[in-house]
């Protein structure tokens, strides 16, 4: 056996060589494009991935100027560097409900973390950046806020959430730089004859309310 070896390499030898330095390239090519890999991942500008709860929650207040909605999320950080949520914007697109209240967009922005109870959502504290470690994720629950105008509503008393089918445009100032966070056609969602009108009160009311709302995407 022991005199085989040396005929083995003597009549092998140089295919023996190719292969071995085949394998040292090989491996010193994948070993270079991870390096790539790992130093494009580094540089590429941190983001965040957005997956949405199923549901929203449009919210009644006795508010002659501002409108708001409740939304819950998890955001991911797909990437290699720190990711910091500093702040949530909105457009929601109003449906038209009559010539004289046409489609309309209202901007929100987030102002305060909230969370559930038995009663419904409660106000936690002021909107403050979050940070999401590479590769981990956090869930937040926001409500988002704009202003609208007396003629935007046929409520006296509140915001006027019309029935009919919404949408809800994401960004989110990701450390210094905005990035969409909702698909290019929004979370939608569609208030019907009665969700519409439990929102929209005609009498005064004290007390904010919010409904329930699936999304449909």
């Amino acid at each position: 056996m022991n005199s085989l070896l040396p005929t083995f390499f003597n009549e092998h030898g140089a295919s023996l060589v190719i292969i071995v330095q085949m394998i040292t390239v090989v491996g010193a090519l994948y070993g270079f494009a991870r390096f790539v890999v790992d130093i494009v991942g580094w540089l590429r500008r941190p983001r965040l991935k957005l997956y949405m709860s199923d549901d929203v929650w449009p919210v009644a207040e006795p508010s002659r100027s501002e409108l708001a909605i409740d939304i819950q999320f998890v955001v991911f950080n797909p990437g290699k560097r720190m990711a910091v949520l500093r702040r949530v914007e909105a457009s929601l697109v109003r449906p038209s409900f009559t010539a004289a209240y046409p489609e309309k967009t209202f901007v929100l922005t987030s102002r305060r973390f909230i969370k559930g109870n038995p009663a419904g959502f409660e106000h936690t504290e002021a909107v403050f950046a979050r940070p999401v470690p590479p590769k981990e994720s956090i869930t937040l629950a926001v409500q988002l806020r704009g202003r609208y105008d007396q003629s935007d509503s046929t409520r006296v008393v509140c915001f006027d959430w019309f029935p009919g089918r919404y949408q809800l445009h994401l960004r989110g100032l990701i450390n210094a730089r905005y990035l969409r966070l909702s698909p290019c056609s929004g979370f939608l969602f569609e208030l019907n004859d009665l969700t519409a009108g439990q929102l929209s009160p005609t009498d005064a009311f004290d007390t904010p309310l919010t409904r329930s709302v699936r999304l449909m995407n």
